[in-house]
């Protein structure tokens, strides 16, 4: 006698459940029961685009900046942690997490709850969007003394922070 076998009583309350519930989507299906590698280089493909287009962008950018000298490049080195910042906190911290929050609701059939999610994104983009706009010229000294130093780093980072 084999004290592991499952008595046919709990079988039979195990199978019930996954007969009586509605059949699954077949990307659902791909997702889960698929395999593992082609599933996520499927997903993941648009990403590395959009990352490698990016990468692309800020070193082209670099250089023609580079090209205009090393104040330039200097300002750009100041503007350069703040600007990071705004892409982490958009794409990263808030698009996450709105994302995230969005595939919750709509999964637990929520429309409206999404709905909500979505208006008050809305918003708080809006408010990120401004006051990181708004910082740079916040920031900046007034014209009757002296900005930097430097200043033709402090004009060049005024010039590359909007």
């Amino acid at each position: 006698m084999n004290i592991r076998e499952t008595p046919p009583a709990a079988a039979e309350l195990v199978a019930a459940p996954a007969q009586a519930a509605k059949p699954m989507d077949p990307r659902t299906k791909a997702l889960l029961e698929g395999p593992i590698v082609p599933t996520l280089i499927r997903l993941a493909w648009p990403n590395v685009i959009i990352l490698f287009a990016q990468a692309a962008t800020g070193l082209i950018e670099t250089y023609w900046v580079g090209r205009l000298g090393t104040d330039a490049l200097a300002g750009m080195a100041l503007v350069f942690p703040g600007m990071m910042l705004m892409q982490m906190i958009s794409a990263g911290a808030m698009g996450g997490g709105i994302s995230s929050a969005i595939a919750r609701s709509l999964g637990a059939g929520k429309r409206d709850q999404a709905d909500a999610i979505v208006l008050h994104a809305i918003v708080i983009n809006i408010l990120f969007g401004a006051s990181f706009a708004a910082a740079p010229w916040a920031a900046r000294a007034p014209r009757s003394r002296p900005r930097s130093p430097i200043p033709t780093l402090s004009s060049a980072a005024m010039c590359c922070s909007g």
